[in-house]
């Protein structure tokens, strides 16, 4: 009887010892819906960050998402170009502070040389093997940095083969660009919301609408139109950014709209067009902006 009782808890002991490292162990990555191809690693001031599903894919421009989420609403983010020259990361976590609260960090999402170093290592038509590092900052408050460094070995899919994408695809003077989407705050108790692009241009483009009045139509904006319009800002290395001016009217249209509020918040799915020209106010420089499509989201 002794015997069987120390078999038993014997017995226990192992399992629960497994159960542990099976707790413990890191679940294989699942890459574009595919469980067990590539290899990812992010590693935030030094701790690594655990990440289960990935997305990842190309866009027509050579421009690259990065999608990957994990466990306790762990988040991570990182947009670059195949020509090594623009990259930025968004890391949001509930491991990083003490209270165990949600913060969201990232790094500047404008033209800045150090903001994102990384380095392609491989690149076939299928599949990339890069890593990069970079620093973060604290969304709220603005004061908090972490530093941030990782490595990836992936298969990617092409934009064609994605669904349901927030970006637009424009021309500057012809040249084209693909945009990604940025966060873009409001104020308490505004009216506005906005949808925000950048990609390794130093351009921006902000788009800015009135969210009770959204509706389906053809807009005219100019210098003075407060909302259904668009900025077009250039920042630099050091910086500093110039606003430019828009020349005589731009066209903005609304093509779809769709309602994704949750309870009291109201949020929206807006896609479209636009064109318009502009000019820089401190010199002769003249661009014209012409986009295919765009699709964000707005809130307040």
């Amino acid at each position: 009887m002794k015997q069987f009782i120390l078999l038993f808890i014997s017995l226990v002991i192992l399992y629960s010892c497994k159960s542990d490292d099976d707790t413990n162990k890191e679940k294989p990555i699942k890459v574009n819906g595919v469980e067990g191809v590539g290899a990812f690693e992010v590693f935030a001031d030094g701790e690594k960050l655990l990440y289960e599903n990935i997305s990842f894919y190309k866009k027509e421009d050579g421009s690259f998402y990065l999608r990957a989420n994990g466990v306790d609403n762990e988040y991570f983010r990182f947009d670059f170009h195949e020509n090594a020259n623009y990259g930025q990361l968004w890391l949001q976590s509930d491991n990083l502070n003490a209270d165990n609260s949600t913060t969201l960090y990232a790094s500047k999402d404008y033209y800045v040389s150090e903001s994102v170093d990384f380095e392609i290592v491989n690149i076939s038509e299928k599949s990339i093997v890069g890593e990069f590092s970079g620093t973060t900052e604290k969304i709220f408050p603005n004061d908090v940095s972490i530093k941030i460094f990782g490595s990836f070995d992936l298969p990617y899919i092409s934009f064609s083969e994605s669904i349901n994408d927030y970006g637009v695809f424009y021309s500057l003077n012809g040249e084209s660009f693909y945009g990604f989407d940025g966060f873009d705050f409001v104020p308490d108790g505004s009216e506005l919301g906005s949808i925000r692009y950048y990609n390794e241009s130093p351009y921006q483009m902000r788009l800015i609408f009135k969210v009770d009045e959204l509706n389906e139509n053809d807009f005219i904006f100019d210098n003075s139109s407060v909302f259904n319009t668009i900025e077009f800002v250039k920042f630099s290395s050091d910086d500093t950014s110039v606003k430019y001016e828009i020349i005589d009217e731009g066209i903005l249209s609304i093509q779809r709209i769709i309602d994704v509020s949750v309870d009291s918040s109201k949020e929206f799915i807006i896609e479209g067009s636009f064109s318009f020209k502009v000019k820089n106010p401190n010199n002769a420089e003249v661009i014209e902006v012409v986009s295919k499509q765009f699709r964000g989201e707005i809130s307040k």
